[in-house]
């Protein structure tokens, strides 16, 4: 929705994972043109997409499984695409959980040869594809749209006049194992108990030697977001933004994220009531952040005596 809101996408998916018999998955295009999609599918299952595009394109239409089986969504995004939609994938992370049983018909004899299969997409949307579809869907896909009111409908609802439910937000750089993730989740886990809703960001790619501890806060929110697998850094702001307005965020609370330490002007400016503690661990590292922006921090979290110490010195608290 926050693509399709902001930037104007007519439809967007994400990768697939594999579950069940079989491992693994795949990723896609991040932005697909017609002239891919008429080579392959790039566009996986899970998408979504406005209801006017559906109804302009007539439908989901299923093959004839006499003359053998036609991938029906291969089918309806190349029609999209021919009605000049514009295509994006979350390449960065598979959101998608294909579960796998067995043979399946898409596995099956009855199914076209691929060389067959493009061969039937384009035959069956000729009625919409133009000699100039091809350029059309270059040119679209090539313009920066943005739209004026981008959160007229994310923001909608809100949280209800009668949600009394405090909202913190949670930034650190990344969710690796050997850091402060076992203490953080543990306090995320409480925060959770004692009725605040948690929403956590990351914003460094942490390389996969160093582990990933994102599930030691999933049974406590399911609002996790890791930035840089699923958004360009020109982008972030908007995404900020939009989370700390559509879900009513009370308290931002920085946990070594340079990110947040650098846009800290800028969202106080955006949002003055939005409070913001930071947590330091120790008097090196963060703490040139942590003055520099002391302006903008409302309340500092210490984890010793020590680091309490030095701020004291500072002659902030």
């Amino acid at each position: 929705m926050f693509f399709m809101e902001h930037y104007g996408y007519d439809v967007v998916s994400t990768g697939v994972e594999f579950i069940g018999n079989r491992s693994g998955g795949y990723g896609s295009l991040e932005r697909p043109l017609l002239e891919d999609l008429l080579k392959a599918n790039y566009v996986p299952t899970c998408a979504l997409f406005k209801r006017e595009l559906w109804e302009r394109a007539g439908g989901f239409r299923d093959s004839d499984l006499s003359t053998g089986h036609v991938h029906e969504d291969w089918l309806f995004w190349v029609r999209l695409g021919a009605l000049g939609a514009r295509f994006w994938n979350i390449v960065g992370e598979r959101l998608f959980k294909y579960r796998v049983h067995g043979v399946s018909l898409s596995s099956g004899q009855d199914v076209l040869p691929i060389e067959h299969q493009r061969s039937a997409v384009r035959e069956l949307n000729a009625d919409v594809l133009q000699p100039d579809s091809l350029k059309h869907s270059r040119e679209l896909a090539a313009q920066d749209r943005r739209h004026p009111e981008p959160l007229r409908n994310l923001n909608r609802f809100g949280r209800d006049i009668a949600d009394a439910q405090p909202t913190v937000m949670l930034a650190l750089p990344f969710l690796i194992i050997g850091g402060a993730e076992r203490l953080l989740s543990s306090i995320v886990a409480h925060l959770n108990a004692v009725g605040w809703r948690v929403i956590i960001i990351t914003t460094v790619q942490a390389g996969s030697e160093h582990g990933d501890t994102t599930e030691w806060f999933q049974s406590a929110t399911n609002q996790i977001y890791h930035l840089p697998r699923f958004l360009k850094k020109d982008r972030w702001n908007d995404f900020i933004d939009y989370l700390i307005r559509s879900k009513r965020v009370d308290l931002l609370w920085i946990v070594g994220s340079a990110a947040f330490y650098e846009r800290l002007p800028w969202l106080k400016a955006l949002h003055p009531n939005l409070k913001v503690i930071d947590l330091l661990f120790n008097t090196v590292g963060h703490t040139s952040n942590n003055r520099r922006y002391s302006d903008c921090i409302d309340f500092n979290l210490v984890e010793n005596q020590e680091v309490r110490s030095w701020l004291f010195e500072q002659g902030r608290h």
